[in-house]
């Protein structure tokens, strides 16, 4: 009886010591995740509210985005997107559409054209 009690705490004491060692290791990632998840994020953009078409695919998302940065006076070519997909949801949602981009360079007059398209529609809004 007594050698199954110390088999059993042994067997305790060593989980005990697998759960702290994976509760440090969850820990050390969850600030590289994060930090995985910022630099995705920082190479795409998402549009929403734009209705679900029944034949979408690549082209029809480029020429969306085309259109959509001729009004915000931005060059957007093919070669620059990695990937445009349209994000699960229910359906009958306008669910967002969502481009990758293969860079995150950025051209300062392109942003100053966003910062101005920002500013006028919000003061639009007001």
């Amino acid at each position: 009886m007594n050698e199954q009690h110390e088999e059993l705490s042994s067997k305790v004491k060593k989980l005990e010591g697998q759960k702290k060692a994976n509760s440090e290791a969850i820990t050390n990632l969850e600030p590289k995740i994060q930090g995985l998840q910022f630099l995705s994020r920082v190479a795409t953009i998402e549009v929403r509210n734009i209705p679900h078409y029944n034949s979408e695919n690549f082209e029809s998302f480029l020429s969306l985005l085309t259109r959509i940065g001729k009004e915000l006076h931005l060059t957007i070519e093919p070669q620059v997107l990695r990937d445009v997909y349209r994000l699960p949801g229910t359906p009958g949602s306008a669910r967002p559409i969502v481009a990758e981009f293969t860079r995150n360079e950025s051209n300062p007059e392109e942003e100053n054209s966003l910062k101005e398209n920002h500013a006028s529609y919000s003061n639009a809004q007001t």
